[in-house]
């Protein structure tokens, strides 16, 4: 009985010593980054999506033109996390990210006006936390394919937020007439997140 006991005692000190070594562990930050994905553009097998990874996309969905996009019926795009990771966000850091243009035509230009809305978010648990929100109006698109970058700090109010379920939502409208998101390590977005210290 002694030594069961015995057992039991020190296996509780191991956890209590592993867990103040977690807890007192150095924190460092770290980035990360996500593109945005797209398998197979226009087809049944589209698969809009975050990747750690970048790579070749399917690009050059047509869709109505400009001025349709004017009146409401903007082109809007949903890119989720689908890894499951899971980051703690240094608050004393920035979320910063690019979202390139392309015409589906492909003749490297367009013309016209171009507003395009970018929104990152996630989820602290059952909360939606947002970390971009960003409108870009009326952005002249005559000649090379625009290119939007956007940064924003991250809110110290989110200080200890573990969050997942990232999300990029992006929205293009305007009098244009053949502009989409340009893929294919083009478009992405970095945060600053926290990590042990190695």
């Amino acid at each position: 009985m002694r030594r069961l006991i015995a057992v039991l005692s020190l296996a509780s000190l191991m956890a209590v010593g592993f867990s103040t070594f977690a807890i007192a562990a150095e924190l460092v930050s770290e980035e990360e980054t996500y593109f945005l994905r797209r398998d197979d553009c226009g087809g049944d097998a589209d698969h809009l999506h975050l990747s750690t990874r970048s790579g070749a996309d399917s690009e050059g969905c047509a869709f109505l033109f400009g001025v349709a996009n004017e009146a409401g019926l903007g082109l809007s795009y949903d890119f989720p996390q689908e890894d499951g990771t899971t980051y703690l966000l240094d608050t004393a850091g920035e979320v910063t990210g690019t979202i390139a243009t392309t015409d589906f035509f492909g003749l490297g230009g367009t013309v016209g006006l171009m507003t395009v809305e970018v929104k990152v978010t996630g989820m602290d648990g059952f909360t939606t936390v947002t970390l971009i929100d960003e409108v870009y109006e009326n952005v002249p698109a005559t000649g090379t394919n625009p290119s939007f970058d956007f940064s924003a700090d991250i809110d110290d109010a989110l200080a200890g937020t573990e969050i997942s379920n990232l999300n990029v939502s992006v929205v293009i409208r305007g009098v244009q007439a053949n502009q989409t998101i340009a893929m294919s390590g083009d478009s992405s977005f970095t945060f600053d997140h926290l990590v042990p210290e190695q």
